[in-house]
């Protein structure tokens, strides 16, 4: 028996919209099953955080796992709120560079 679709992604291989399910452990996985003729990809689950991320960054999520629709006290949903950029790191130098230059 199939496990409820928590949202919807785009399959990586073939870009069709797939649904999106969680296994026993709570990974995710995606589905892309035969449709119109179509073989499909069959079950993608990536294992690694990085892929699991990137099911959570792609996908459109919906129930309990998703996004709410509206605010418990039944107004519209506050707008995300901007993330500050992060500067990345500054480059260390190595140590010729070090001993080349003049800081």
């Amino acid at each position: 028996m199939p496990r409820d679709d928590i949202g919807r992604v785009p399959c990586p291989m073939c870009r069709r919209s797939v649904p999106v399910r969680k296994n026993r452990k709570g990974r995710l996985y995606m589905y892309c099953g035969p449709t119109d003729g179509y073989p499909g990809c069959g079950m993608l689950q990536p294992n690694l955080p990085g892929g699991q991320d990137w099911i959570l960054e792609h996908a459109t999520m919906n129930g309990p796992d998703g996004p709410p629709a509206c605010d418990p006290a039944g107004g519209e949903a506050a707008p995300p709120e901007p993330t500050p950029e992060k500067k990345p790191p500054p480059k260390k130098r190595s140590f010729l560079e070090s001993l080349l230059t003049l800081d």
